[in-house]
């Protein structure tokens, strides 16, 4: 092998990287992950250590707070699962899921007492693809 096609060393001499070599991903940013974190709510969440009173008016507003995180997360998640270039990324993955999953979560309307079993499902499916084509790369 000549040194013209010798692969490169990484610093710190434990990687090498050949001349070519591919990085596949489905395009969405990494940061995109984040936006399923409600901001303010691990704060507010972390005020409730270990022995504390989960009744009266400060356990009352943090449930008020969770709830409507909640319905606003499921409704990002529903932008989320309208969007075309997602549905795309799916469709290779798992085209099934758009008839069984997508397309019944995006007919369904968020809310506090809207939160059943399969629309939460839903919604974890959504967030589980999601995470996936944020921040899972392959070589």
């Amino acid at each position: 092998m000549s040194d013209e096609h010798a692969p490169v060393l990484l610093p710190g001499g434990g990687w090498r990287l050949w001349e070519e070599f591919a990085l596949r991903g489905p395009g969405f940013p990494a940061e995109g992950v984040l936006r399923l974190a409600p901001p303010g709510l691990a704060e507010a969440a972390d005020k409730f250590g270990p022995g504390a009173d989960l009744s009266g008016p400060e356990w009352q507003a943090f449930a008020e707070e969770l709830s409507a995180a909640a319905v606003d997360t499921a409704r990002h998640l529903q932008h989320i699962a309208g969007l075309p270039r997602f549905q795309a990324a799916l469709a290779w993955q798992n085209p099934a899921v758009l008839r069984t999953g997508i397309a019944p979560f995006l007919r369904w309307t968020p809310g506090v007492d809207q939160r059943s079993s399969m629309p939460r499902q839903r919604e974890e499916l959504v967030a589980h693809y999601w995470q996936r084509f944020c921040v899972k790369n392959d070589t």
